[in-house]
């Protein structure tokens, strides 16, 4: 045979391999990166379906906590409006002499009459004597502690937000 012959044959036969190689090559590469593709996508579905639920629950979540915060804020309301209203009708029959405070106050010693001599009446223990107050500072004392009141109802939906805050 023809040495220029079989050389060109040789380097066909060469090429060929090459070809198939290269070939194979890429048919292996493409197989490869279907099948990532396909379980990269099987865990992308699989983790937007997660996410959505994820975000579902959230969504409950703040919801209720939105809504559990409106119902504190509408009691708060309702009771710094009744407070108030209390306050004004404390003050008001406070005033008018409706409502009263005593103070407990001792006994004095017994006036003396022209001789010297103690008056007769009669006897008083210094436990049961009292003293009513004047009507502003009656006034003044039940603003005082309705105000206080009024705080304390604060204080309290103030917790209640934290308690729901630190609930979620």
């Amino acid at each position: 045979m023809n040495p220029w012959a079989i050389l060109g044959l040789g380097a066909a036969w060469a090429v060929t391999l090459g070809v198939a190689g290269a070939w194979q090559n890429h048919a292996g590469h493409v197989a490869e990166r279907v099948d990532w593709q396909r379980r990269d996508n099987a865990e992308l579905r699989t983790a937007n379906v997660r996410i959505q639920e994820l975000e579902g629950q959230r969504r409950a979540e703040e919801e209720r906590h939105a809504l559990e915060l409106d119902s504190i804020a509408m009691k708060h309301e309702k009771e710094i409006s009744d407070a108030a209203t209390q306050k004004t009708s404390d003050v008001a029959a406070a005033r008018a002499g409706a409502l009263s405070l005593r103070i407990p106050t001792t006994c004095e010693s017994p006036a003396r009459d022209a001789g010297g001599e103690a008056a007769a009446g009669a006897g008083v223990g210094d436990g049961g004597a009292t003293a009513e107050l004047p009507r502003e500072i009656t006034a003044d004392l039940y603003a005082l502690a309705d105000d206080a009141d009024a705080i304390v109802l604060q204080l309290n939906a103030c917790q209640a937000v934290v308690r729901s805050d630190r609930g979620r």
